[in-house]
């Protein structure tokens, strides 16, 4: 059951980035709002942005960008493989074998595997290694795959006593991850068309495939589907990034209950990832997930000078939790929970 809960820790963050720097559109170049190119567009098959406020390091055969106080760096390396060859794989048995030697006291922490870059699947590998008495380094390498090429955006920050500067710039990280381009960002695609249905509440449309995933999710028709996302989401407008999106597990005998799930597991895994940069405001509200009985929880966390706000419902449904979750900032929060309440989770329904 961790697993789940690490899933969902991932969709939190996932949610995160789609906030900051996305939430007005990008400039007449391309770049998005706050960002500026870090990568040669002569010499890699990339964009990868930064905030305008990093610092870009000039390499001959990758990106590097860092921090303004240097206390926080994201690299990006390319690597020709084997076309048939997993992340995983490639990472267990070529890339770690050759990094290992050069990291100082390397220690194993975690490996996220939903994330995604640029509408490719990814995996997430967080370690950490020592820098002095007093601190370390915890590193997060994402990895990527591109046709016959890894792509590894390496993160990495420092942790004190006093500072943890790599949860502190998670949210950084995230915003550069959500703008980060196998090809030129300049380039126009169509939008996302919802799926057809003529039972389709009045200015609303459905973003959910029914043959896939068990319920159908209803949006206002003005929204947006979410192209870069590995679930179920839209968001309000290209001004606003707030969200909506649902995730589906299968349960275990461990989660028998939505509060067993909130309290053990989600809650627990909260608390452990966000430490007091989490606050719950709100647990166990009777609510309905169209006509099923379910709960809701709303709580904060503060991440990079900014505060986003979550107001997450879980049911239990054929044998799955579903959970929908709205997610922005604080500033922009109250402009669409109405409309999350009032239209969004009574014309949800399960198939």
């Amino acid at each position: 059951m961790r697993a789940i809960s690490k899933k969902i820790i991932s969709v939190i963050l996932l949610l995160i980035l789609m906030l900051p720097a996305l939430v007005a559109c990008g400039n007449d170049d391309g770049v998005p709002k706050g960002m500026k190119l870090a990568s040669n567009r002569t010499r890699v098959d990339y964009s990868f942005f930064v905030p305008k406020e990093w610092v870009i390091d000039e390499m001959s055969d990758f990106s590097r960008a860092h921090s303004d106080n240097e206390t926080t760096s994201i690299s990006v390396f390319t690597f020709d493989c084997d076309s048939e060859i997993t992340i995983n794989d490639w990472w267990q048995n070529e890339y770690l074998p050759k990094i290992t030697p050069t990291l100082k006291e390397y220690k194993f922490v975690e490996q996220t595997d939903k994330v995604v870059v640029d509408k490719k699947s990814a995996s997430a590998y967080v370690f950490v290694t020592s820098r002095d008495e007093d601190s370390l380094n915890k590193h997060r390498v994402t990895i990527t795959k591109n046709d016959s090429k890894m792509y590894v955006i390496w993160y990495t920050s420092l942790v004190t006593s006093d500072t943890d500067y790599y949860l502190e710039n998670l949210g950084t990280l995230s915003t550069i991850l959500s703008v980060f381009r196998f090809t030129p960002i300049t380039q126009d695609s169509a939008p996302l068309k919802p799926f057809e249905d003529e039972n389709a509440p009045e200015g609303m449309m459905l973003i959910s495939d029914k043959s896939i995933v068990l319920y159908s999710l209803y949006v206002p028709s003005t929204w947006i589907i979410d192209e870069q996302s590995a679930m179920t989401m839209a968001h309000v407008s290209e001004q606003n990034k707030s969200s909506v999106s649902v995730m589906q597990w299968n349960m275990t005998k461990d989660t028998t209950t939505i509060d067993k799930w909130w309290q053990d597991y989600h809650k627990a895994e909260l608390q452990s990832t966000f430490g007091e940069h989490l606050v719950i405001d709100s647990e166990g509200t009777e609510v309905k997930l169209g006509e099923v009985e379910a709960k809701a929880y709303e709580y904060h966390i503060w991440l990079s000078g900014m505060t986003y706000k979550y107001y997450v419902v879980a049911s239990i449904d054929q044998g799955s939790i579903h959970v929908l979750t709205y997610t922005s900032t604080e500033e922009l929060y109250d402009d669409e929970i109405d409309t999350v309440k009032e239209q969004i989770l009574p014309n949800f329904s399960f198939n």
